[in-house]
């Protein structure tokens, strides 16, 4: 891979992160949705502006919530496991480095060939085209699901 190459990748990376920062923060919306709807039988911009929306009731929270209300909705299987996974793969692509891997072609000059980028997160490294292949296959698999919910299927877009 050339230095253009790699900042070529770089700009994908950028551009895949928004995208999937975007993407999540559309799941979630409908979540709230459908917490909304079960608890109060309505989207009630109030209950979602001051209550699921405050800068401290972060997703952990809400997605504990939406495990408790599932349980009323035993006719949709839902995987939690996915939405926990889909969750933790969004944080490592959001604030992950990217760096490139690669070997010295030549020691005498300084040159690099870039094998691979990945994305690096708490000890932990990934391949960003895999991470974001994980990504895509965990999202489709939530939002097919998310929609079966009361309240699922409502679009509130503000993004």
């Amino acid at each position: 891979m050339t230095k253009d190459e790699a900042d070529a990748e770089l700009e994908k990376i950028k551009n895949k992160r928004g995208e999937i920062v975007t993407n999540f923060a559309y799941i979630e919306l409908l979540i709230k949705n459908i917490c909304s709807v079960h608890y109060l039988g309505k989207i009630d911009e109030n209950f979602l502006g001051e209550v699921l929306e405050d800068e401290y009731f972060g997703f952990a929270l809400l997605r504990n919530i939406f495990e408790k209300l599932l349980k009323k909705h035993p006719e949709v299987k839902f995987p939690m496991g996915k939405l926990r996974e889909l969750s933790k793969l969004r944080n490592i692509i959001a604030h992950a480095q990217v760096t490139a891997e690669g070997i010295i072609k030549n020691p005498k000059i300084p040159s690099v060939s870039i094998q691979r980028m990945v994305f690096r997160h708490s000890g932990d490294v990934r391949d960003t085209n895999e991470t974001f292949s994980r990504y895509d296959e965990l999202k489709s698999a939530i939002q097919e699901k998310v929609k079966l919910l009361p309240g699922g299927d409502h679009v509130r877009v503000s993004l």
